[in-house]
């Protein structure tokens, strides 16, 4: 039975709700999620600014150099093919050029990955006191616990998908495994949940965010590795997962568990893991 992989984060790209909203316990309130949004407006509009003025400069000024440096380079080689004199002094200016150019495009690649890691904290205090209101409306208690789930991202190719990664707070009430999310809680009945299964195949995820490396001695036997993507990019990999499988309606899911987030689940259902692969 195909199961369709279920997470809190999981939105629909249109306009970013979460499409299986027959889960959604209860949401915050319209006043709250208003100010949210225009706090996400700001912060977009920081971000950008930060990004692109930074960033932007650093090029155009590295092209610069770039282009004087081939031109200089130029006016050496014509010169020696003329007249079979090489211009040591001009040589060196277009290397010296050259090597310039190189060391700004290695500061403009270290600027943006740096912007794109502290974008928010201009706005952390803001967000920080937004998320305690929208909890507490929420009724997430102060104990839920935070853990970190997979939801399916992209197909990569045709037999790898790529999963995001994100926090959630996790907590029972009432018969029901609660997951909490921004701006909203969703609840399965654990009179639901029919199977937790340990799946011994690799799994690809688009982040890391935790604050301890995923090379330190704490994640060590999970088997994670990371490789660049890109420029800027990061994807990590993993020897397995956890799928929490459930079924709602006649219809199959799944939730995907990382391996060193599997404890705190464990606390709560209270049921044996089986294995797969």
């Amino acid at each position: 039975m195909k199961r369709e992989n279920l997470s809190c984060f999981d939105l629909n790209r249109e306009d970013l709700s979460i499409d299986r909203k027959e889960f959604i316990l209860r949401r915050e309130s319209a006043a709250v999620a208003a100010e949210r949004e225009a706090l996400n407006k700001k912060m977009s509009k920081a971000i950008l600014k930060s990004v692109v003025g930074g960033v932007g400069v650093i090029s155009i000024c590295s092209a610069i150099l770039l282009m004087a440096g081939v031109a200089c380079g130029l006016v050496v080689l014509l010169r020696y093919l003329a007249t079979k004199v090489f211009s040591l002094e001009q040589g060196l200016m277009a290397g010296s050029l050259f090597v310039l150019s190189g060391i700004l495009w290695v500061i403009k690649t270290v600027f943006a990955k740096k912007s794109r890691e502290d974008d928010s904290l201009p706005y952390e205090d803001e967000m920080d006191r937004m998320n305690a209101i929208s909890m507490r409306e929420l009724r997430v208690p102060s104990d839920a616990k935070k853990v970190q789930l997979l939801g399916k991202f992209y197909k990569e190719s045709a037999d790898s998908d790529l999963y995001d990664v994100d926090e959630v707070d996790l907590f029972e009430e009432e018969g029901k495994l609660c997951l909490h999310h921004v701006g909203y809680v969703i609840a399965i009945p654990l009179d639901s949940i029919e199977a937790l299964v340990r799946v011994n195949a690799p799994i690809l995820f688009s982040d890391w965010i935790k604050d301890v490396p995923h090379d330190s001695e704490e994640y060590a036997g999970y088997g994670i590795e990371k490789r660049t993507v890109g420029e800027f990019d990061e994807e990590y990999s993993m020897d397995g997962y956890y799928s929490l499988r459930f079924s709602r309606e006649g219809e199959a899911f799944e939730l995907v568990i990382p391996l060193y987030e599997i404890d705190p689940f464990l606390d709560i259902l209270q049921m044996d893991v089986t294995r797969e692969g």
